[in-house]
């Protein structure tokens, strides 16, 4: 571990090496303020000194950016105003310009006051603001060397920067002290960050708290984790978790800050689940360059990223499947290099999803499943990691939200979701069992657009799709896989006219001629109907009588759960609003939307505790699922009647295509609507 410190200690900070002789009985009140991602490590901190100092007399309060954007600006000027040291280690764009208002509104409020802001990412004019013993920091400091070292968390090596511009600038020294104890975000540090500031504070005030706290100490950004343990370095980690040659190993990546943020309890559920079959690598790394090195030195052979980069030929991948819980590009500034090492190691690298704006409960009910336009929206967590070939992006754990009473910190913790844990697990295993197939064993199939159902449609926005596909069949036999002996395109269309399109309901002749050409699968509809019965009960009345069965058993669900009424409420009304929506352009709109008023006044009753409004629903569902208005009352009962055939009194659902080899070409679905099911 890289013991170095901040050369400042001979400059300034370190003769306050945090002894004091005596006790005063003046109070320090401490304010912490942090990005929710960092509030829980910060709040644990804080726990950490009051237990350490209960006679100090020490308070202190944690903010997470929530907490200071739910605030009104009243509010957070009585915050600052009752505050003596006043730390804000990250701030989002909201809280950094409401307490940005407050502050040039009224200076005055930080008179006498310890005030540090030490990141910058959300603009300078704080971070200029900070001032220790009524001392501004940055003055006579070029805006450029503010950028630079209000960000120094986002370097490889944090402390040497620092060194360099406290050099050049001894005014910086104190707060550069702060900035190296954030830079290294975990409970010791932050637990030195709090005692030293209210030393500093203290001191300047000819007071003693008669603590102690260690400088700012580097400590690995690249870490493997396993069982609550955190190791430095692949040798220590493989000696508790030797990897067995007879398992294909798997590696996660997973980021600081959403470890710091929410724990591992998402982690810990996948690897519990998965360590009887594989070998697990668990990386947690900052996100950023240290991303890539931690990719580079634990999921390769490479000894070093140096080596790596010299000559990656030389080395090989250690895994055989990967699961990244990062959210938007892999790597962040590193993407590029991220990208082109998912290329060498070749390996399908799946997307664990948290959601962290959401309890399980409110995802359970949720139409969208993660929130727009915020931390979890869908370009964050399935979008930009695709562009990096991440695939199957699979939620895995919600948040569970926690206020302390305490320190009237805001925090979170992650809640795994047992049945989508076991679904990330169950791809996982498809996908190293496909890697480890050999080709001419793997089955393949290729779907092509027909909609409208017939022979006419075939083709997709004016491609040549039979050609394209034989020029599949050409790279795939190559490659060694079974493809069959289809000539050409020619003969691929005579086929496909034959057996490899969709019949609707109105040519049932051709469905018989259909179902009795060879080579053309049937089937068994009982098979069907006992995959269809694994479903979630939810899903598959959503599927046979529609949206309004759907929000029955979603309520139900809930209320059974205990769900606050908000939350339901909330799901009922985004429910209530797409329903209007499509009425409204149906041909029996004024029926529907008379029951639909009627359901829905039934549910808020039902929401607010009366159950005997059951009843009321039920009578108005019933009479909207005579309406029949296509895509609302359901498909019907399993397996309906679309490319369906009854032979010898047992149903039969009638799979168009061709089977060649180990390839199967056919159409896409039937859709509901021009099946006129």
């Amino acid at each position: 571990m890289d013991s170095r410190v901040i050369v400042i200690a001979v400059l300034l900070v370190f003769m306050f090496q945090g002894t004091a002789d005596a006790a005063d009985n003046s109070t320090v009140d401490v304010l912490v303020i942090h990005s929710i991602e960092g509030t829980r490590v910060v709040n644990e901190a804080a726990h950490r000194v009051l237990q350490e100092y209960p006679d100090r007399n020490i308070s202190i309060r944690v903010r997470s950016s929530p907490q200071i954007v739910n605030s009104t600006p009243e509010e957070v000027e009585a915050l600052l105003n009752s505050s003596d040291v006043i730390i804000c280690n990250y701030l989002g764009t909201e809280d950094y310009t409401r307490i940005l208002r407050v502050v040039t509104a009224k200076p005055e409020i930080l008179n006498g006051k310890f005030f540090a802001v030490f990141d910058g990412a959300s603009g300078l004019e704080l971070v200029k603001m900070s001032r220790i013993n009524d001392e501004l920091v940055f003055t006579g400091v070029p805006d450029t060397v503010v950028s630079t070292v209000s960000r120094a968390l986002r370097v490889l090596q944090p402390l040497p920067l620092l060194e360099t511009y406290v050099n050049q600038y001894p005014q910086i020294a104190l707060w550069a002290q702060g900035e190296g104890y954030y830079c290294y975000r975990n409970v010791p540090s932050y637990r030195n960050q709090i005692l030293w500031a209210a030393d500093v504070w203290a001191r300047g005030r000819n007071m003693t708290l008669n603590v102690t706290y260690d400088p700012p100490v580097a400590v690995p950004r690249e870490l493997l984790y396993r069982d609550g343990k955190l190791y430095g370095n692949l040798t220590d980690y493989l000696r508790d978790y030797p990897i067995d040659p007879a398992k294909p190993t798997i590696g996660f990546i997973e980021s600081e800050s959403n470890m710091l943020g929410g724990g591992t309890a998402h982690m810990d559920s996948l690897i519990a689940r998965l360590r009887d079959t594989y070998n697990i690598i668990p990386v947690v790394a900052r996100y950023g360059e240290n991303t890539y090195s931690a990719m580079v030195r634990f999921f390769t052979t490479a000894p070093d990223l140096a080596s790596f980069e010299a000559n990656s030929t030389l080395y090989s991948p250690r895994i055989q499947a990967m699961v990244s819980f990062s959210t938007y590009l892999l790597g962040g500034s590193a993407s590029e290099k991220v990208k082109a090492l998912l290329r060498f190691l070749n390996v399908p690298v799946l997307r664990g999803v948290i959601v962290n704006t959401r309890t399980v409960d409110d995802w359970l009910l949720s139409s969208d499943g993660v929130t727009p336009w915020s931390q979890d929206d869908i370009m964050g967590q399935a979008g930009f990691p695709e562009t990096q070939g991440l695939i199957e992006p699979i939620i895995i754990a919600a948040a569970e939200f926690h206020s302390d009473p305490v320190t009237g910190a805001y925090t979170y913790s992650y809640s795994p979701i047992p049945e989508r844990v076991e679904k990330l697990a169950s791809r996982l295993t498809n996908w190293v069992s496909l890697r480890l197939t050999p080709a001419g064993e793997k089955r393949i199939a290729i779907i092509y657009y027909n909609y409208p159902p017939g022979k006419s449609e075939i083709g997709a926005s004016y491609l040549n799709v039979p050609e394209s596909i034989h020029e599949i069949l050409l790279n795939l036999k190559k490659e060694g896989y079974r493809t069959g002996n289809i000539t050409g395109a020619g003969e691929l269309v005579t086929l496909m006219i034959e057996r490899g399109i969709n019949i609707a309901d109105w040519a049932p002749g051709e469905l018989e001629r259909l179902a009795n050409t060879t080579g053309v699968i049937l089937w068994d509809a009982e098979e069907y109907l006992r995959w269809f019965q694994g479903l979630n009960p939810i899903a598959r009345r959503y599927v046979t009588e529609g949206p309004t069965a759907y929000m029955e058993e979603l309520l139900k669900m809930g209320l059974q759960r205990n769900v606050k009424a908000e939350t339901l409420m909330k799901a009922l009304n985004s429910w209530y609003a797409e329903m209007k929506d499509n009425i409204k352009s149906s041909d029996k709109a004024s029926e529907g939307l008379q029951l639909l008023e009627v359901m829905y006044t039934a549910l808020r009753g039902v929401i607010g505790g009366n159950s005997s409004l059951w009843s009321t629903f039920q009578a108005a569902r019933n009479s909207f699922m005579l309406l029949a208005i296509p895509g609302l009352c359901g498909w019907g009962e399993a397996p309906g009647n679309v490319m369906t055939v009854t032979r010898n009194g047992r149903k039969y659902i009638v799979i168009p295509g061709i089977l060649e080899g180990n390839v199967f070409i056919g159409p896409q679905p039937q859709r509901g609507w021009g099946g006129q099911p």
